[in-house]
């Protein structure tokens, strides 16, 4: 499946290492997954901080429900090759790789951080550092690809997919976390509705609704550092979470299940 950055030739595996006919090589971290980018002087994605919170987070169950719901899809679809754009730490991906046996999973994210956490979580995955821009990966090589809550490329996802094939793209519904952004914010919107994509087919939209209740003041500093208000709340706003009792939270997510 994997292709190399330099030359577009066929990766084999050669113990922990992939090579290409024409020699490039790439090592696999001790972890187990291995870096297919070929910018190395500045570190991109989610920073160690960021994964640690949403790790400690979903660790909790918090999202244990819509987890279930992306399987219940996916069985449905029953997919042989799966990719998981964006992959984060895996917490989506090891699960799907679980309760899939007969799929083969791969999970492309731009932070090492990331996938040094996936990679120990289920040795099934093939984890890779990648942009979901430009996958190392063939066309038309996966019957379904995912997008949670992550950048989507829609003619990327269109290239590696097969004719047919599903991709499944799951993002905030109109009031996610809604409650926290009125702890945090003076005026509250709620999230629009995500662009529609041109060159796949809309089957289904399925919403994923319910509320928490934060086991204690921890994994609510999780939650808020693992969503992107981290950076764009003011100091003096974010100041707020440590006054607010939150008594519920409610979650909301949009699933919509695209065809090629």
């Amino acid at each position: 499946m994997f292709r190399c950055p330099k030359c577009n030739e066929p990766l084999h595996r050669h113990g922990m290492s992939y090579i290409c006919a024409y020699h490039h090589c790439y090592d696999c971290a001790k972890s187990g997954y291995v870096n297919l980018t070929l910018r190395q002087k500045k570190q991109h994605g989610d920073d160690a901080m960021m994964i640690q919170a949403r790790t400690v987070f979903l660790s909790n169950g918090y999202y244990a429900s819509l987890q279930k719901a992306l399987l219940r899809e996916l069985r449905l679809l029953n997919p042989q090759v799966l990719i998981d754009g964006g992959c984060g730490q895996g917490y989506y991906t090891n699960a799907l790789a679980d309760h899939l046996p007969n799929c083969e999973v791969y999970g492309f994210d731009l932070s090492k951080y990331a996938l040094k956490t996936a990679a120990k979580g289920n040795a099934r995955v093939h984890y890779a550092v990648a942009s979901v821009a430009q996958l190392p990966l063939f066309d038309a090589c996966a019957d379904c690809v995912v997008s949670i809550f992550a950048p989507l490329y829609e003619q990327e996802m269109h290239r590696v997919l097969k004719d047919g094939g599903a991709m499944i793209r799951i993002g905030p519904g109109p009031r996610h976390l809604w409650e926290l952004k009125q702890a945090l914010y003076d005026k509250v919107y709620e999230n629009t509705e995500p662009a529609p994509l041109s060159l796949f087919t809309l089957r289904n939209v399925v919403t994923v609704d319910y509320s928490i209740t934060l086991n204690d003041h921890k994994d609510l500093e999780a939650l808020f550092s693992m969503t992107p208000y981290v950076y764009r709340t003011s100091r003096i706003k974010a100041e707020r979470l440590k006054e607010w009792q939150a008594d519920s939270i409610q979650l909301q997510f949009r699933m919509e299940i695209w065809q090629k």
